[in-house]
């Protein structure tokens, strides 16, 4: 034990004289019009499902709707063309409902999943095109749902309805199926999923802390530490598609 401490004190006057020369230098200003300059983590690199490993490097400027999120993005350096990814830092996430998704086509592809020290997992997907702001949207580029009109999500309710119980059959829930995380090609046809970070297993995945009740209608009983359920998934549906059937009758009766 005394070995073991006198470590640890060594580690931290390491840190400790690390963190005094960054901080003692002159800090850049972290916005330029607007956009927040990044400070990139530390990866610079991902190892694929092959155990090749791939070079990359950050965009200096991230889009500020990302700047509270763990969201950065980039492109590969050691292969031509350069490919554009999308790099996600996480505490919890199911590569293995990501991936069934993607195969599917409703999903970015998985391009690497790697955990990293003290518990933080680095996932690498490909770029979604979404639109933002009010443009001219971009061909072949995507929406939230949530910017769908409700008549204008009529057609998807059967093949997001049937991609989720196929999920389900694959013995996997995904936990936060809201209209923020789902998208919708300028089509109006093609769907993407996104954001697994609470899905996993049936009857082993567990909603995290701090669950948002307040801003987000959920089922009753989806609150911290409880099981994420089947039912909550197509319940969290119905909630998504509940306004187009009434929307729909109102229409034909006007």
């Amino acid at each position: 034990m005394q070995a073991m401490a006198a470590r640890t004190l060594k580690a931290l006057k390491i840190a400790i004289e690390k963190l005094e020369n960054i901080y003692s230098k002159p800090i850049p200003p972290l916005e330029r019009n607007g956009e927040l300059i990044l400070g990139c983590p530390y990866p610079r690199n991902f190892t694929d499902s092959t155990d090749r490993i791939h070079r990359f490097s950050y965009d200096k400027i991230q889009p500020s709707s990302l700047r509270d999120k763990l969201i950065f993005f980039g492109e590969t350096v050691d292969e031509a063309p350069r490919k554009k990814i999308c790099v996600k830092f996480v505490r919890h996430y199911s590569p293995d409902a990501h991936r069934f998704c993607a195969e599917k086509g409703h999903a970015p592809e998985l391009i690497a999943y790697n955990p990293l020290p003290g518990g933080w997992n680095m996932v690498v997907m490909s770029v979604l095109d979404i639109h933002e702001g009010t443009s001219p949207r971009r061909r072949g580029s995507y929406q939230p749902l949530s910017a769908v009109t409700v008549l204008d999500r009529q057609a998807l309710e059967e093949p997001i309805t049937s991609l989720v119980k196929a999920l389900h059959k694959h013995e996997y829930v995904h936990g936060d199926l809201r209209d923020t995380n789902f998208f919708l090609r300028d089509d109006g046809k093609h769907f993407m999923l996104l954001d697994f970070d609470w899905a996993g297993r049936v009857g082993e995945t567990h909603y995290p802390m701090y669950v948002n009740r307040q801003d987000i209608k959920r089922p009753d009983d989806a609150e911290d530490g409880k099981k994420i359920v089947v039912e909550h998934d197509l319940e969290m549906l119905e909630e998504i598609f509940q306004q187009v059937g009434s929307a729909a009758k109102r229409r034909r009766v006007y």
